[in-house]
């Protein structure tokens, strides 16, 4: 068994006996036991032990209320806020955490991950017990099993989301983020994050000072205690924001801000989206006083495939995208740094907006707000009267109907054989409200991909915009904080003003990520994949690959970028390569 997860845990005597068979050198006992990497993760007092991995964010406010010492250990907390409040504890909890609780005297195990589940944790049961761990896979081979799960992968392979506790593995399971789960005996989950979404009653003046607020917060709470800080930076809000930020309160020579940025090529992208975001990243990097450095990598999305599938426990659906992530986190850890922030959620809490908030005016019966809005909107270049109507209405029109009025017809942006994609039983619904935001939210889960990143560069990936104190105040916050005077996102380019240029405030354009995609993916690559993952039976079975052969024969050769090839080709046909490799790992044929 492969032990780079660092910890797992044990009950009941079939798991017990499992991992005694597994590991003949660890003592177990008749029903719990725990293995850790690092001691302090677990504390035991007074029939509860409890094992937390991860960061909590809110340690002041916690140990101010219960009265105790400020060097306590995480685990140590977490035990302490048991004993007195139970499960609730788990509610008052901020940070990325994967906890597991067993309590003697209520004959229960308790499991539970912070709300965006940027800690993985997963069950696998076996007879009367089950056994807990980081790793999906560790759990699936403790017996030699990693048969997939198929229908999962059918709505991973659609959607990259499953609102499910289901894995790639059949026999794992996940526990949900935002979710605590009870065992003793039987299995029950509820989620504990139920944040409020009724409109937030703030003027521009407080909703700036709490935006800054908060994101100071965040970011200082992800900033490791000493050493240097690396950073993702693009030319976007998102990132430059976190960076920043972190300039402003760790100190400029504390932190090294990476940005990825095509090859040279001969190739097009659309008239508002920019290819190289390196040259706006180094002016803002020169003006910060931090250290910069662009990655330009070519690696072959096959040379991906071929080392990674079985390491990330998932299919590598955006190989272009992970050649520059593994580059920028092998350059931060060799730099010496311990810690990579980012700010992959910022588009859907702090910086969220656009023309889709004109739906809620409507579905408001705001009606006047919304003609004004929409007018204001038509006056600026970027909006198209097309545009306006169809952001406004979208959200009211039958699925099937928006999907064809689009263009993002399911059947068209997959070569998953039809009766699977119908059988996946997916019919996206999506709309700027607070409620559909929130269930988008839930359906984020971004676990697998930082223990990637810890198991092969041993760095601590930290979203500063998926805080759990941000996400709750953008979700209450009223529609006008999004879009007003027909201008996207308000309460940002506001905020931001006192640590961000003009030129990111108010660009045109934004950026395009892996914009030489074709130069790295040529026809004759593709073709090799595509021979490759034939020899899986699973993804003969699952895949459409007459089709496929046919997209090669018409494999584009200009216009890379232009959007109904960058569906068929880029996501769709890549995403069939990555998951067909990814069940060559698991049949042990790669």
């Amino acid at each position: 068994m492969n032990h780079g997860s660092g910890w797992f845990v044990a009950a009941g005597p079939d798991a017990c006996g499992i991992v005694q068979a597994s590991l003949p050198d660890y003592p177990t006992g008749q029903f719990l036991f725990f293995r850790v990497a690092d001691p302090s993760m677990v504390s035991e007092r007074h029939g509860v032990t409890v094992l937390v991995d991860g960061r909590i964010d809110n340690r002041r406010e916690l140990l101010h209320a219960l009265g105790l010492a400020a060097d306590l250990t995480n685990a140590g907390l977490v035990l302490s806020a048991w004993l007195c409040w139970g499960e609730q504890t788990i509610e008052r909890l901020h940070g990325d955490f994967a906890i597991v609780v067993h309590d003697l005297g209520r004959h229960s195990l308790f499991l539970a991950r912070d709300i965006f589940g940027q800690r993985s944790l997963f069950y696998r049961l076996f007879g009367d017990g089950l056994v807990v761990g980081p790793s999906s896979a560790e759990l699936a081979k403790l017996v030699g099993s990693c048969e997939p799960d198929i229908l999962h992968l059918l709505r991973e392979e659609i959607l990259e989301a499953d609102e499910g506790d289901s894995t790639n593995y059949r026999e794992v399971r996940r526990v949900r983020p935002g979710e605590i789960l009870r065992w003793n005996g039987a299995v029950s989950a509820t989620r504990y994050w139920r944040p409020r979404l009724d409109p937030l009653p703030i003027d521009d003046g407080e909703a700036t000072e709490e935006y800054r607020s908060l994101l100071d917060q965040a970011v200082a709470a992800r900033l490791p205690r000493g050493g240097t800080v690396a950073c993702h930076l693009s030319s976007g809000f998102d990132s430059a924001a976190v960076v920043a930020t972190a300039s402003r309160l760790a100190g400029s020579g504390r932190v090294r801000a990476f940005t990825s940025a095509p090859w040279p090529g001969d190739f097009t992208v659309p008239k508002d989206r920019v290819a190289d975001e390196a040259p706006i990243a180094r002016e803002l990097s020169a003006e910060l006083g931090i250290a910069h450095r662009t990655i330009r990598d070519n690696e072959s999305p096959l040379t991906l495939w071929r080392r990674y599938s079985g390491v990330f426990e998932m299919p590598i659906r955006k190989p272009f995208n992970t050649a520059w992530w593994t580059a920028i986190a092998q350059q931060a850890r060799e730099g010496g740094s311990s810690v990579l922030l980012t700010g992959e959620m910022g588009n859907l809490t702090l910086n969220f907006g656009g023309p889709h908030v004109l739906a809620n005016y409507l579905s408001s019966r705001r009606y006047l707000v919304w003609l004004r809005e929409s007018l204001l909107a038509l006056r600026r270049p970027e909006f198209s009267w097309k545009g306006v109507a169809f952001n406004s209405v979208a959200p009211f029109l039958p699925s099937a109907l928006r999907q064809r009025l689009t263009g993002d017809n399911l059947g068209a942006v997959t070569f998953l054989r039809r009766e699977h994609w119908e059988r996946a039983g997916i019919s996206p619904d999506y709309n700027s409200s607070p409620e559909s935001r929130l269930d988008y939210f839930r359906l984020l889960d971004w676990g697998l991909h930082r223990n990637s990143t810890r198991t092969l560069f041993g760095l601590d990936e930290r979203d500063a915009m998926a805080d759990r104190r941000i996400a709750e105040f953008a979700l209450r916050l009223p529609p006008e904080q999004f879009f007003r005077n027909g201008q996207a996102r308000p309460l940002a380019k506001r905020a931001l003003a006192d640590r961000l240029p003009p030129y990111i405030l108010d660009a045109k354009t934004r950026g395009l990520q892996s914009a030489d995609w074709a130069l790295r993916l040529d026809r004759a690559a593709a073709s090799e994949a595509l021979e490759e993952i034939s020899a899986s039976h699973a993804a003969v079975e699952l895949f459409d690959f007459e089709a496929m052969r046919q997209a090669l024969n018409n494999w584009p050769v200009a216009d890379w970028n232009r959007l109904d090839i960058v569906m068929r080709y880029r996501v769709a046909f890549v995403s069939a390569l990555a998951t067909g490799y990814f069940l060559l790992s698991l049949e042990g044929r790669l």
